[in-house]
């Protein structure tokens, strides 16, 4: 990934915004400093980046009762390589804050097949709850690498195969991190894939009883017992979006209750899509990024396998 990366923040509520200029090796710049609860900082420790996000709130002017602090705010953070720290500073706000680690699934055998013969591979059944392919192997892999070091206490996993195999290669690949003993792992219908674009059989998931037992390691404890129902319900009556957006927010509030501060969630493209760009109303800008003009005009699509971490204040 590029060291110098564009960073962009927007609020839920639009007349409030932060913009921050070009990220360099040793300093961050800001274009533009407005009111704003907290200010992004870092600084060079050896070969290691660590990154601060230091709250400032002033307290005095929340209103805890008030509709738009209820809100969730969203900070980019900047990509950070293998082997390098990502930390909080000490919350002193009376906000709830989690840093989570967005982590898109590997490359899939339905992926593979669209691109060999277009959509059709989307609505073939050949390819329901599809597994990774060898290239989704490696992605995964790599997506364990880059979150060493980062200080995950959870690891949270769409009930999906091609997600549970991306997490668990992840964490095998940290045995001391995420992969350790103490860093629990749970399975949540919130992040699996939207049914926005279509009804998709790579979508849907296999029984409870089927997916717990090929992947031991995680708790499968909010995931209902038989087959799919969520799939049934939301595939290919969600074209505005509205349902995954719901999902979304569904995952904001439960992710505010968890006892962890640092999370790694492994999702898929559309539903990161739609909670970046729709729920947090928010349009990250990185040089990895790139614009899909198909999907809503939304910039926040993800590559197989890649990771990229957020400061989430509520």
């Amino acid at each position: 990934m590029h060291r110098s990366t564009l960073l962009a923040f927007r609020q839920i509520w639009p007349a409030h915004r932060v913009s921050f200029d070009t990220f360099t090796s040793r300093s961050i710049c800001f274009s533009q400093v407005q009111s704003h609860p907290s200010i992004l900082t870092k600084t060079n420790t050896g070969n290691e980046d660590l990154l601060h996000v230091v709250d400032e709130m002033n307290n005095k002017d929340k209103d805890v009762g008030d509709e738009k602090d209820r809100q969730v705010r969203c900070y980019l953070l900047p990509p950070i390589g293998p082997g390098a720290t990502a930390a909080l500073s000490p919350n002193t706000s009376n906000r709830k804050q989690k840093t989570i680690y967005l982590v898109r699934h590997g490359r899939s055998q339905h992926n593979e097949a669209a691109d060999e013969i277009g959509d059709a591979a989307y609505y073939d059944e050949a390819y329901y709850d599809a597994e990774l392919v060898d290239e989704g192997l490696t992605q995964a892999a790599d997506a364990g690498i880059s979150l060493r070091n980062k200080g995950v206490g959870c690891v949270v996993a769409s009930p999906l195969t091609r997600c549970l195999r991306t997490a668990s290669i992840a964490c095998a690949n940290d045995a001391v991190g995420i992969g350790g003993p103490s860093t629990r792992r749970v399975v949540i219908e919130h992040v699996r894939e939207s049914g926005k674009y279509g009804h998709h059989p790579c979508n849907r998931r296999r029984s409870k009883e089927e997916i717990a037992h090929k992947f031991p390691e995680f708790d499968f404890g909010e995931i209902v017992s038989g087959h799919d129902t969520v799939w049934a319900h939301e595939e290919g009556r969600d074209g505005d979006g509205a349902m995954v957006q719901a999902r979304g927010r569904k995952f904001l509030d439960w992710l505010a209750e968890q006892p962890e501060d640092i999370f790694a969630v492994f999702s898929h493209c559309v539903f990161l899509q739609q909670l970046l760009d729709a729920v947090l109303d928010m349009q990250p800008c990185t040089e990895n990024w790139q614009p899909r003009p198909e999907y809503d005009g939304g910039s926040s699509w993800f590559n197989g396998g890649q990771v990229q971490g957020f400061v989430l204040v509520w």
